[in-house]
């Protein structure tokens, strides 16, 4: 019997883990969000201009469409990893350079956040003013900033990063944004920074829009607008957020129905054990 009771309660607790991390929320509106996907091919861009050339005005002529709240561009959408950067804070004690900390960032365009119905909690996000001219800029989500400043105010600090072994000028930070998911753990949120795309441009983007209509109404407008571009330029993985973010649960869901079928039937034994 007392078996039987143990069995029952580690089912419950499974099952609930399993709920909890499916119901776990995203950080952002997932609603109405149509993505797509380019990769510009290096000798038709071959420079950092070049490259912020052409995502400046597919985003204004995304933004100019029937339909579209607001455009921009993100190096990975929620859900995926970002990538793993170097650095140190102003101030901070000179960490041992054989183990600097590290932290996931990503590279966003001009009204990321807008598009994705995330507000600032702390100054502003970034804008067409955060280019290459400008100082150079950064943002930090709410779980960086309460591990490193829990008591003061992160906006107007500076910080920098380390690549290849090569100090980079320092980094005002001008925000604070809501936490977003961005990890492979639905339930968990991750220090994180965001970058200016102006500054630090790259060629393998994601493009995002959000919609006063169905998204997937406008699916064949966001490639004709990248034809007129460039007619020789693939589009990928075109669909809406929701969908992107399910595909990404895909591994996990069917791994929870396996683990939920087991615990059904861990359950039913447990029932009828305890009942005989």
């Amino acid at each position: 019997m007392a078996t039987a009771v143990v069995l029952l309660v580690g089912t419950v607790l499974v099952v609930r883990t399993l709920v909890k991390s499916y119901q776990s929320p995203v950080g952002v509106r997932t609603a109405n969000v149509l993505t797509m996907h380019l990769d510009l091919p290096a000798k038709k861009y071959p420079r950092p201009d070049d490259t912020i050339s052409f995502y400046e005005r597919l985003q204004a002529r995304l933004q100019a469409l029937p339909g579209v709240e607001a455009a921009s561009v993100a190096s990975s959408l929620p859900g995926q990893d970002g990538m793993d950067m170097v650095y140190e804070l102003e101030g901070a004690r000179p960490p041992d350079t054989r183990r600097r900390p590290q932290v996931r960032g990503l590279v966003v365009g001009a009204a990321y956040f807008h598009t994705m119905g995330v507000r600032p909690l702390v100054g502003r996000e970034f804008a067409g003013t955060d280019n290459g001219a400008g100082a150079p800029a950064a943002i930090v989500n709410q779980s960086f900033a309460a591990k490193y400043w829990p008591e003061g105010h992160p906006a107007g600090r500076r910080m920098r990063l380390i690549e290849e072994g090569a100090v980079q000028p320092w980094l005002t930070l001008v925000g604070v944004v809501p936490d977003i998911w961005q990890n492979d753990q639905r339930h968990a949120f991750e220090p994180l920074i965001y970058l200016p795309f102006s500054q630090k441009p790259g060629p393998d983007m994601s493009v995002l829009a959000r919609t006063r209509v169905p998204p997937a109404t406008l699916g064949q407008a966001f490639r004709r607008e990248v034809q007129a571009l460039d007619d020789d330029l693939p589009v990928f993985a075109l669909r809406t957020l929701e969908e992107d973010i399910g595909l990404h649960d895909a591994d996990a869901r069917a791994l929870g129905i396996m683990f939920g079928i087991f615990t059904a039937i861990a359950m039913l034994l447990a029932v009828v054990g305890l009942y005989g």
